[in-house]
C-alpha cells in the first residue's frame, strides 16, 4: 500500500486539468458539494511535523506513537520531492517509511516509497508513472484510478464526515477511500481536513499465507 502529504499553490488551469485526468464525473457519477483543494487538504511544507497514534489489529488494546516529518527538496529517482517520513518503534525494531511527493498542475503526485527496519532497507518501490494521490481540485463523488496501466488502484471521494481523534474533533473531514482492484481486501481510507492535513488513516491488508485481513489505524495526536 502507499500513502501520503504536502503543500503548494496551484492555479485555475490545474483545476481544469485535474478534472480531466480524473475522469470528471466518472461515467455519470454526480459530483456534489464544494471543490476541495489538494494544496490545503494535504497542506505541508519542509520542516512540518506531527504525530499519529498507531494501532494494529494484531495487538488489540496496544498502540505506539508515530512521528511524521516533512523534508523539502529530497532527490528521489532524479526528481526533487517532498519526503514525508514516518518513524516508530514496533516489535523491537526502529521502522521508517518514506513517501515521495511533488505538486504539479494535475495535483499531488506520489513517486514512490522506501521502507527500512533498523536502518536496513526492506522495500524500495518507484512508481512509474507517478501515482495521482490527490487531484488539484476534488469533490464528493469524484473517482480516479492509477497503477498497472492506470487501472489497479481506485480512489473515491466518499463524503464529508465529523471525525474525532486525539487532536480534536473535525466537522468537515473529507473521506477518500482506495481499493486494490486485484486484492479487494486491501484498502486505504483517509480523512483530510483543509489547512490541517490528514487526521486519520485506516488500512486493511491481507496476509496471503493465512488469509487473515489485518487493520491498522492512525489518528492525529
Amino acid at each position: 500500500m502507499r500513502c501520503r502529504w504536502l503543500m503548494g499553490w496551484i492555479g485555475a488551469l490545474g483545476l481544469l486539468l485535474a478534472a480531466g485526468c480524473s475522469g470528471g464525473s466518472d461515467g455519470g457519477t454526480t459530483l456534489t458539494g464544494p471543490v476541495y483543494q489538494a494544496s490545503r487538504a494535504f497542506a505541508l511544507a519542509g520542516g512540518d511535523s506531527w504525530q499519529f497514534r498507531y494501532a494494529h489489529s494484531s495487538a488489540p488494546g496496544e498502540s505506539v506513537t508515530q512521528q511524521v516529518t516533512v523534508t523539502a527538496d529530497v532527490s528521489f529517482n532524479d526528481t526533487l520531492c517532498y519526503r514525508v517520513r514516518e518513524e516508530m518503534t514496533l516489535d523491537g525494531g526502529d521502522r521508517t517509511k518514506d513517501y515521495f511527493f511533488t505538486v504539479t498542475v494535475t495535483g499531488v503526485l506520489q513517486h514512490g516509497v522506501v521502507e527500512a527496519t533498523n536502518g536496513e532497507v526492506t522495500n524500495n518501490t518507484i512508481y512509474e508513472p507517478a501515482h495521482l494521490f490527490l487531484p488539484t481540485g476534488f469533490q464528493v463523488g469524484q473517482a480516479w484510478s492509477y497503477g498497472d496501466n492506470g487501472a489497479r488502484y481506485r480512489r473515491t471521494v466518499e463524503g464529508v464526515e465529523t471525525v474525532s481523534v486525539p487532536a480534536g474533533t473535525y466537522d468537515e473531514a473529507v473521506k477518500v477511500s482506495e481499493v486494490d482492484t486485484t486484492i479487494p481486501e486491501e484498502t486505504e481510507t483517509y480523512w483530510f481536513v483543509e489547512d490541517v492535513g490528514v487526521v486519520k488513516i485506516i488500512e486493511t491488508d491481507l496476509d496471503p499465507d493465512t488469509g487473515v485481513v489485518y487493520t491498522s489505524v492512525r489518528e492525529r495526536l
